[in-house]
């Protein structure tokens, strides 16, 4: 999401303001993806023909199809949600972890002008509110405060899930140790990533806007460092922005530049985003200039770690408002390079929401950046602002050579309106993975922002979901309308899970100003599926992140350039403002013949080989050497 116009920034002083990655390893023969044969940078001919290339039709709504459960399983929010302003309208966050370990997915829902919430899973398949048990109730708050971001992780090895919390306003970023039991206790002072806000002038991050977060071992010393994403205005002038007279692409406009990203209260330190090292027994140290990162210029959303690569270091990718994305490679000795310019990719021009998946099925990762579309004949265009682009999602494939290709448009993946979260998964068991995208922008200052803003605001305050049935080549049918996936106005955050541990995955959304909803899904039973979950007790990285796992090449993949048939890197935190549980989800089709599994672990760079004794299963593999 991104823009509020600069006018509109004027007017905000009060701010202080595992999903799973399943790749092919191994590399093709050409330097083009097979399914795209030309795919160099398509620029949108024009803003009026910015419709979605496929169409519910071919849509086979008897392979997938979802009914919302909110209200049935428990989330249904307070009798009167807020519905908050400026930066407030980017927050709709949700996670999914096992905080207290008793193999039931927990719900964590981050809010702005009300406390959040934790929700914890029951046997029944519902949810209760123990967001006051828990340790977690942090009061009422400022219409204009409260978090963002919230990521699962286990930070000190004991073997549980602590939750980092970023905030939004006067509202600090938060850490919460689990203590068992007893519950949370909120350590984010002692444990070195600050608890004070930096509207207020102190501490090394604040709560300004910590609109994403992301755990990996990223030096690979064993336990989970932390990486925070901030969001501020930028920091150039109007003058040679977007305009309804030459509809020029925000990046290819030099903009003179008056400073760095600002915002906050008078006075307050810049904020920006931020990499901290896991110091041991998750104590945190902030190395963001030690690592060579310059992350002040970035209006940041959403970071993913994932080794793009191939070289077992993990890379990390921004998704930045106002063409500010980037891809830093991690060189393993000396930090990390920016590298976005040569792999070709940042020309996504409001970056917000983001995929790293090897989403076309030909062996490296891709990534989809999501992004504000401009709607059928530019209904949606908000022409009128110097910060809002209008030129859609980018779909970056990776060609295995360390460079992407932009093959937004033959794909179709372009239109999904004003976009935030987004998932990359196999929701139908098919083998191959699904594109779902939520959208929708309210904000009580909509209307300045320009001629054509009423129509504007309307088309994007509807809630208008893509679910994109994926193939190796494109493009893409949407068929959200057609599966049931209707989500309620303005959403955020997706996050795939299997709830019901019926073998397929249900979509958990994050709303702003209203509550969750849950989506069920009622794909075809009869394709089958496998669920992996890592643990390794003699590390500080208990739930292994970063480790990555692969079926063994079958027979019929003798031919293959590739190295395995499924492969996947556990993550925490990847989505917007969301988080997984953790656990790999595999489609098998019709596969039901599988007999191991390897799994490479986060400090090791030889695979080990675990037998499979089922499919349609959850797989739990402890490491045990």
């Amino acid at each position: 999401m991104s823009q509020l116009s600069l006018r509109m920034l004027g007017a905000i002083a009060i701010l202080g303001l595992l999903t799973l990655t399943f790749t092919i390893m191994g590399r093709g023969d050409s330097d083009t993806p097979a399914s795209l044969t030309s795919a160099t940078a398509v620029p949108p001919a024009g803003l009026g023909k910015l419709a979605p290339t496929g169409t519910a039709e071919g849509f086979d709504s008897n392979q997938l199809r979802f009914t919302e459960v909110s209200a049935k399983v428990g989330l249904k929010g307070d009798s009167t949600e807020p519905t908050p302003g400026n930066v407030g309208a980017f927050v709709g966050g949700a996670s999914v972890g096992d905080f207290d370990d008793d193999g039931i997915a927990d719900l964590f829902i981050t809010r702005t002008g009300a406390p959040n919430r934790l929700y914890r899973g029951t046997a029944n398949d519902a949810f209760e509110d123990v967001t006051t048990s828990s340790g977690m109730d942090g009061g009422q708050v400022a219409v204009s405060d409260g978090s963002a971001a919230s990521v699962w992780a286990d930070i000190d090895g004991d073997d549980d899930l602590d939750l980092f919390v970023g905030g939004v306003g006067e509202q600090a970023d938060r850490l919460y140790v689990n203590e068992g039991p007893s519950g949370f206790v909120e350590q984010s002072t002692e444990r070195g990533i600050g608890g004070t806000s930096s509207a207020q002038g102190d501490g090394p991050t604040g709560g300004y806007a910590t609109m994403g977060a992301a755990f990996a071992d990223w030096d690979r010393d064993g336990d989970l460092d932390l990486v925070t994403t901030h969001w501020a205005p930028p920091g150039f002038s109007e003058s040679g922005g977007y305009s309804s007279d030459t509809r020029t692409n925000l990046c290819d406009v030099e903009r003179q530049r008056s400073g760095a990203p600002t915002g906050g209260l008078t006075g307050s330190a810049t904020p920006r985003s931020h990499m901290f090292e896991n110091t041991g027994a998750g104590r945190f140290s902030d190395v963001t200039d030690k690592l060579g990162l310059d992350l002040v210029d970035i209006s940041a959303f959403t970071p993913v770690f994932a080794d793009y690569d191939g070289d077992g270091w993990q890379d990390l990718f921004v998704t930045g408002d106002f063409c500010t994305s980037r891809l830093y490679r991690n060189t393993g000795v000396g930090g990390f390079v920016n590298v976005t310019e040569q792999a070709g990719v940042g020309g996504d021009e409001n970056g917000m929401g983001s995929v790293v998946e090897d989403l076309n099925g030909d062996g490296t990762l891709d990534w989809l950046v999501t992004s504000i579309a401009s709607g059928p004949d530019a209904v949606g265009c908000v022409q009128g602002q110097a910060t809002v682009g209008c030129s859609g999602n980018r779909l970056y494939l990776g060609r295995g050579d360390g460079t992407f290709a932009d093959a937004t448009e033959p794909f179709g993946v372009r239109e999904s309106a004003w976009a935030w979260g987004a998932a990359g998964d196999d929701l139908d068991n098919d083998g191959l993975r699904d594109l779902a995208v939520v959208n929708g922008y309210a904000d009580d200052a909509s209307a300045a922002v320009g001629p054509g803003s009423a129509a504007a605001a309307a088309f994007y305050a509807e809630g208008q979901p893509r679910l994109w049935r994926g193939s190796p080549g494109g493009p893409w049918i949407d068929g959200a309308a057609a599966a049931g996936l209707k989500t309620t106005g303005a959403s955020k955050a997706l996050v795939p899970f299997d709830h019901d541990g019926d073998g397929d995955l249900d979509l958990l959304v994050g709303n702003t100003g209203a509550p969750p909803q849950l989506f069920h899904s009622e794909t075809n039973p009869a394709q089958h599926w496998l669920s992996v979950r890592l643990h390794d007790a003699g590390s500080a990285n208990t739930r292994a992140v970063g480790a990555m796992v692969r079926l063994p090449k079958s027979e019929q993949q003798s031919g293959s350039d590739a190295e395995g048939s499924w492969m996947g890197e556990v993550r925490t935190g990847s989505g917007y403002q969301s988080s997984g549980p953790g656990s790999l989800h595999i489609g098998l089709s019709e596969q039901d013949d599988v007999s191991a599994i390897e799994v490479r672990w986060p400090d090791s760079d030889e695979f080990q080989r675990y037998d499979i004794e089922s499919v349609d299963t959850i797989m739990e593999i402890e490491r045990t050497s």
